[in-house]
């Protein structure tokens, strides 16, 4: 096979990647505000990532995962600091207060460590991985 097969190939496979990753990362933002802004928000990203790639540009594409990757450290930074026995003491009492069906208790529990209001629906983990902070800061 020659070598344009190869790039092409290469090229499909790093926009399926790109695009698989734009989504899934666009995905968490979709489910937290259902207005307009959320949906230009993920057009936006759409549109940008298609214009690198129609002209194959490497040095934006670089910059943009960049970007990207220093926003997950950022997140992974910030999630490393939430891991205490005091926060996962926590979370079993959430858990414990929801399965007996105190969902009252439960929710004033979670007003009380600062969580998100949503975390009933979405479950734990959503809101873990968005950064909850369930000890209060003393910032």
């Amino acid at each position: 096979m020659n070598k344009k097969y190869y790039i092409a190939v290469a090229v499909v496979a790093l926009l399926i990647t790109t695009v698989g990753v734009s989504a899934i990362d666009s995905a968490g933002e979709l489910g937290k505000n259902k207005s307009g802004d959320v949906k230009a928000k993920f057009q936006e990203k759409h549109q940008e990532m298609k214009i690198i790639m129609d002209n194959q540009d490497y040095d934006a594409w670089k910059a943009l995962m960049e970007g990207k990757a220093i926003k997950m450290q950022e997140h992974l930074d910030k999630m490393k600091q939430n891991i205490s026995e005091e926060n996962f003491n926590n979370l079993v009492k959430l858990h414990d207060l929801k399965q007996a069906g105190d969902f009252e208790g439960a929710k004033e529990l979670a007003k009380d460590l600062d969580m998100p209001g949503k975390w009933m629906k979405k479950g734990f983990n959503h809101g873990f991985k968005k950064g909850v902070r369930f000890q209060k800061d003393t910032e």
